[in-house]
């Protein structure tokens, strides 16, 4: 069933990925709101009472934590409204709020319309696939920026001030529509992963095709991180799915696994791009982590300064006196609306950390474990669910350790493209995990 709800998220997820280039064509930042609109609309065709959310979410370990991290956002986005910065808390009203329409929604729906889901992201994935390519032939074979990449520089600097050669000088990897160059590469993964679902639930080799395109884009685009934790949930995936399938779907994900393997080592072989020899094969031959730097960086001394910067601030601020507002901020952080306007804390090389600070002591407790209440919630489900609904259960769950693994460098979950997406994942196991309980 095709439900008006169901319709405005599906545009919302088709829309979304594209706010960021609206911004950038258009030069209003403004522009990118439009994305929410179909988000808002679902909410109110759907209607929901409060009362039915209390019921229904908060008597769940999985719900409740969607709701603590929702509620933690909104109150940072109260705070910087009462500051007086309505534009900070504009941001996140909608990036770090709104969305949990998605998890609201979603939860409600059958499996049958989750793929419908399922098939909107995975297109938008293979633009957004596309257009890296496109980055790449212009960066690596013509030794030129592209249309966008140029409007990008010259929008970022129209907004901050800052000339950053990285968004379109040759040497760099292109960052691609959504912003920043992990977020395009992982969400170019999850696209990968929403193919590769479908695929072994419908066996349309076309949709095998596609998850070769991103598969390809993630190997010459040269991040390693995505690279590698796209890799992990594909195998999550596959042997997730190698254990639920029964009937005319056992052996796709056989037929899947060899071409991806295939591919995989063609595109490392023939190094169309030479991003294999700058950014993977420098790692083992030469310990160079990043060619583009002339000092050495290497993510050990970033974690450890990550984790005692984090633990010093944290504790220096539980240090103060109970009750008081240093205490409460080392319980809960300083918020994310403090965090976009540029409050001091740890960078994002090594995010889990930035999640301490920003959050605070129990409110990252929180946070992370959310991901520990998904894998309770689906490994439970998991083991009692049949059929279709247990090939999505799989997707759900690879692409929450997709976006775990993420943590371990950059922000890519608090990215608009993204954070609905992770709620869409939480959704669709909480939602599954309801139905058996009940």
């Amino acid at each position: 069933m095709f439900s008006h709800d169901l319709a405005f998220l599906c545009l919302f997820f088709a829309v979304l990925p594209f706010a960021y280039a609206l911004q950038v064509l258009t030069g209003i930042p403004e522009a990118a709101l439009v994305g929410y609109f179909p988000l808002v609309a679902a909410l109110m065709v759907k209607g929901i009472k409060w009362q039915t959310i209390q019921d229904r979410f908060f008597q769940h370990a999985l719900g409740a934590l969607v709701f603590f991290v929702i509620a933690h956002n909104a109150i940072s986005g109260l705070g910087i409204l009462l500051s007086g910065n309505i534009a900070i808390a504009g941001r996140v009203l909608c990036l770090f709020v709104l969305p949990v329409g998605v998890f609201i929604l979603a939860s409600n729906y059958s499996d049958n319309q989750q793929w419908k889901l399922v098939k909107v992201v995975a297109i938008t994935a293979t633009v957004v696939a596309l257009e890296l390519l496109y980055e790449n032939v212009h960066i690596w074979w013509l030794q030129e920026p592209t249309f966008f990449q140029l409007m990008n520089k010259d929008y970022v600097f129209s907004r901050s001030g800052e000339y950053l050669s990285q968004l379109y000088l040759p040497g760099y990897r292109p960052t691609g529509l959504l912003e920043h160059v992990h977020v395009s590469t992982f969400y170019v993964g999850i696209g990968m992963l929403a193919w590769l679902a479908i695929y072994l639930e419908h066996g349309n080799k076309l949709c095998l095709l596609w998850a070769t395109v991103c598969e390809v884009v993630l190997i010459v685009h040269g991040i390693r991180l995505a690279l590698i934790a796209s890799c992990i949930a594909v195998v999550v995936l596959i042997f997730l799915a190698c254990k639920s399938q029964s009937g005319n779907r056992q052996g796709r994900w056989k037929t899947a696994l060899w071409v991806l393997v295939i591919t995989g080592v063609l595109v490392v072989v023939l190094d169309p791009f030479g991003t294999v020899q700058k950014f993977y094969l420098s790692i083992l031959l030469t310990g160079s982590w990043n060619p583009n730097y002339p000092t050495p960086i290497t993510p050990v001394p970033v974690v450890n300064s990550s984790i005692s910067y984090a633990t010093d601030l944290i504790a220096s601020r539980l240090g103060h006196v109970v009750m008081s507002f240093e205490f409460f901020s080392g319980l809960f952080g300083h918020g994310i609306g403090a965090s976009l306007m540029g409050v001091a804390g740890v960078n994002d090389d090594f995010f889990v950390m930035q999640l301490v600070t920003q959050y605070g002591l129990l409110g990252a407790i929180a946070f992370i474990g959310l991901f520990f209440a998904a894998v309770v919630s689906f490994w439970t489900t998991f083991n009692r669910s049949k059929g279709s609904d247990s090939i999505l259960l799989v997707f759900a769950f690879s692409v929450i350790v997709l976006l775990g693994l993420s943590m371990l460098h950059s922000g890519v979950i608090q990215r608009k493209a993204i954070f609905p997406v992770l709620l869409w994942a939480f959704a669709i196991i909480y939602g599954s995990s309801h139905r058996v309980i009940k």
